[in-house]
């Protein structure tokens, strides 16, 4: 089958929509015929600012994928010579190349797959499946905190008349249904955890510090500020913890570490993106990840510390509740609650048995999480979608 998928961003551009997507096009690239239409976007704030990385055509791509450029919101001018602020709001990313590539020209797909809520890419996604009578697939992605950006008019247009849609938890399953979408087309498809086979949980640290990791964007969206402003007083206090911090840049956090005193910031290991080997061998190393974000899809960093035997911290909100069960494999607390986190962070700090049950608990909740039979349900149900639309047309 040829398959057409149109996502914001495409690999080597890291998020959790773009890894998602490409773990399940690899898959599907093996026996059938991919092509990927995307923006050229190499960081999400490449929609609002001109000033940021961009990826170049790439020789090695392992299937076609076309990068469109894209136009700055703030570049849209109104009269009398005006920029409206608020477009600055918007999810982008605002390309006439990708609308000219998916709605002018004919798709040759036998199935559109398109991802992710709220970007407008899935528009001109929608209008293709419609005007060329293309099977459409939406994996929305919805971040649960903000049901008005997800779920407003259009995206909900597109969910009820799309030809299935893939979902990764029951909670948002259980969400789409009450806007009247029928559940008969909505399938739930875990997230894909690729297991390291040689990870050890690493007992004793060369450096005899404690180490707390945060792995994610470092954006307000993820937490990471959350947890800055939560940790100070931990690392003021002592000289055996430091913070580790994987992740993308961002312009917000590049502000605000260089604020942070120099006592502080030389507890605070602050990396870029890494490795997945170096990923794991960081999560082996330390005490518990936390990662206190205020909106997730889903949360597969949470199963990445899970299947190092190691707990995590995460904030009560869907789906992240319905991953970390509280005082069994991790501990939930409120976002924006800096007293709540700072405590549970001291607990775990001090308390290393717990630590390890916590740890254990989550490993053996981490391995259900099976990669292959992700990518087979996957392939299946895409199979299933084309068949059904041939036969209804």
């Amino acid at each position: 089958m040829k398959i057409l998928a149109v996502i914001q961003r495409y690999h080597p551009a890291i998020g959790g929509s773009e890894n998602l997507a490409k773990e399940f096009l690899d898959h599907l690239s093996i026996n059938n015929n991919v092509k990927v239409i995307t923006t050229n976007a190499k960081e999400i704030q490449s929609f609002w600012y001109k000033d940021t990385p961009k990826i170049e055509k790439r020789a090695n791509d392992e299937y076609e994928i076309k990068r469109c450029n894209f136009e700055m919101p703030s570049e849209i001018k109104y009269e009398p010579d005006e920029k409206l602020s608020i477009m600055h709001s918007y999810p982008g990313p605002f390309s006439s190349e990708l609308w000219q590539e998916l709605v002018v020209k004919k798709p040759n797909a036998d199935l559109i797959y398109a991802t992710s809520f709220p970007h407008n890419h899935i528009i001109p996604a929608y209008i293709a499946s419609k005007k060329y009578q293309i099977p459409l697939i939406i994996m929305p992605l919805i971040h649960q905190e903000f049901p008005e950006m997800y779920l407003s008019a259009i995206p909900l247009t597109i969910l009820k008349n799309s030809d299935a849609i893939f979902v990764l938890t029951k909670s948002e399953k259980e969400l789409i249904e009450k806007f009247g979408i029928k559940k008969e087309k909505i399938s739930i498809i875990k997230p894909i955890l690729q297991i390291e086979q040689d990870i050890k949980p690493v007992e004793n640290k060369q450096d005899g510090k404690k180490k707390i990791v945060f792995i994610g964007s470092k954006s307000e969206v993820k937490g990471i500020f959350f947890l800055m402003d939560a940790v100070k007083n931990i690392l003021e206090q002592t000289d055996d913890v430091e913070l580790v911090i994987i992740g993308p840049e961002t312009k917000e956090f590049d502000q605000y570490f260089k604020k942070i005193p120099k006592k502080i910031k030389n507890k605070i290991i602050n990396k870029g993106v890494v490795s997945t080997k170096e990923k794991y061998k960081i999560i082996s190393s330390c005490e518990f990840l936390v990662v206190p974000s205020k909106s997730e899809s889903f949360g597969l960093v949470y199963l990445e510390s899970w299947i190092c035997s190691k707990p995590v911290i995460g904030c009560d909100i869907h789906p992240v509740s319905d991953i970390i069960e509280h005082e069994k494999d991790g501990l939930l607390v409120n976002f924006g609650n800096y007293e709540e986190l700072r405590s549970s962070i001291t607990e775990l700090l001090n308390n290393t048995e717990k630590c390890k049950l916590l740890g254990k608990n989550g490993f053996l909740k981490a391995k259900r999480y099976n990669a292959g039979n992700s990518l087979e349900l996957f392939e299946k149900k895409c199979n299933e979608v084309i068949q059904e639309f041939q036969k209804k047309h």
